[in-house]
This record gives structure tokens, C-alpha cells and sequence, in this order.
């Protein structure tokens, strides 16, 4: 069967809100969102997805896939489906950073020229998962994990301004209102929505693997305990 060029599935479950998508062309043709997690829920949305859309997996393009940081089992269980899917279709997968989508997300909001913006996931325990870039989304601190103490992002503070969103955000949103100059831009979630197109991109670049060489990046133990922050 002829592959359709042009159509990517994508699989977003790193949070509590997972959702998963289709895109033709970049174009978003049908998504499904719902909270809580569960492989049979994500498995059984996928499936109801194609049906609707009337696509069998041999028709893909390309599966993309949230490659983390996030839930620990989430990553887990979305790996494993978007992998199983990429090996029944014979496709590639194409991986996004989930804070990189959170950054995105954030994009259509106004914020002065000198910004840094910070993509931040709840890690539970105090602590969070963070990506720093600028308005343009170079990076400038890679995603690490950190402790959510009086001095964090303290040191990002100045001269720039910085502008926090996801999960970690909301929750910490009263300690980083301490920052002089920030602000939190709330309800902001990684969805497959904004997965598919920033995936499509990349997959038009040839940004993509083979599903045997995708590992989740965790940057947690099984149970949530965060790793210790990188230096």
C-alpha cells in the first residue's frame, strides 16, 4: 500500500493530559485529548483516531512521539505504542522535547524583546524539569532538573526578564512571582496538536530514527523521584 507522504500520527503523553493527533501536510486534521493516563485508553484514542480518519497505519508517513522529560510511566507507555505503531507501519519516528512544545505554546503571547522563556514540569517532591530559551527557542540552558527553592532561576533573572509555563509554572507560580520581572503564562500543556506540527517540520528535514534508536529522557527514577540536577 502507498504510503501517504504527507500524514503523521503523534502520541503525547507526558502529562496528565494526553492527546494524540493527526496531521496531513503539517495541517491539523483531528485530535482527541483526555486526562488521566492508561495504555488501553491511549491505545484504543489511536485507534479511533485512524478509524475516524479512515488510515491505516501503512499509510503513515511517521509516528511522532513526546520524547520527555514527564511522567515516567507516561513516557513509558507512549514509547511503547508509538514504537509498535512505527514498526507495524515500517515508519519512522520523529521525537520533540516536551518542554520545547511548552515553549511553543507560549508563542502567541506578547512579551518584551529582552525574555527568556522557561518551560517547567512539576517533577513532584520540589523539585521541576526545565528548558531555557530565548524568543527565537535557542537554547539557553538545556533541559535539566531543578530544585524549586528561593534562589532558583535567580541567576536568569538579570538583565533579562523571564516568562515561565507548564505544569511547574502553575504549581510554583507564587515563588517565581518573587523574580523581579517575571511572569507565568498559566494552563499551558504539551498537547499532540502542537506535537504533529513541530514533528512535521522536522520530519519535511529529515529529523527522524528509526523506532529501535528512541530512549524516553526521563530524568527520573521509576516512582518519580527526581535525578539529581545536572551541573
Amino acid at each position: 500500500m502507498r504510503k501517504m507522504e504527507d500524514l503523521l500520527l503523534s502520541i503525547e503523553s507526558a502529562t496528565n493530559l494526553c492527546s494524540v493527533a493527526l496531521h496531513r501536510g503539517g495541517k491539523l486534521e483531528a485530535t482527541f485529548e483526555w486526562h488521566g493516563l492508561s495504555s488501553d485508553m491511549l491505545g484504543r484514542m489511536v485507534d479511533k483516531l485512524l478509524r475516524m480518519a479512515e488510515v491505516s497505519v501503512k499509510e503513515l508517513a511517521a509516528v511522532a512521539v513526546s520524547k520527555g522529560p514527564g511522567s515516567y510511566t507516561g513516557l513509558r507507555i507512549g514509547a511503547a505504542l508509538a514504537k509498535g505503531i512505527c514498526y507495524g507501519g515500517g515508519v519512522p519516528l520523529v521525537a520533540v522535547s516536551t518542554l520545547e512544545m511548552l515553549i511553543k505554546a507560549s508563542s502567541g503571547y506578547p512579551l518584551p524583546s529582552n525574555t527568556l522563556c522557561c518551560g517547567l514540569l512539576d517533577a513532584r517532591r520540589g523539585y521541576a524539569y526545565a528548558l531555557l530559551t530565548d524568543q527565537a527557542g535557542k537554547v539557553i540552558k538545556d533541559t535539566f532538573s531543578c530544585e524549586m527553592g528561593p534562589k532558583a532561576f535567580q541567576e536568569w533573572g538579570r538583565p533579562y526578564r523571564l516568562c515561565f509555563m507548564g505544569s511547574g509554572a502553575d504549581k510554583y507560580k507564587d515563588l517565581l512571582s518573587r523574580i523581579k520581572g517575571a511572569m507565568v503564562i498559566e494552563g499551558l500543556y504539551p498537547k499532540a496538536s502542537l506535537l504533529g506540527k513541530l514533528a512535521y517540520a522536522r520530519y519535511r528535514l529529515g529529523d527522524y530514527m528509526a523506532p529501535e534508536a528512541f530512549s524516553p529522557l526521563y530524568l527520573s527514577a521509576f516512582g518519580g523521584i527526581p535525578l539529581p540536577p545536572k551541573d
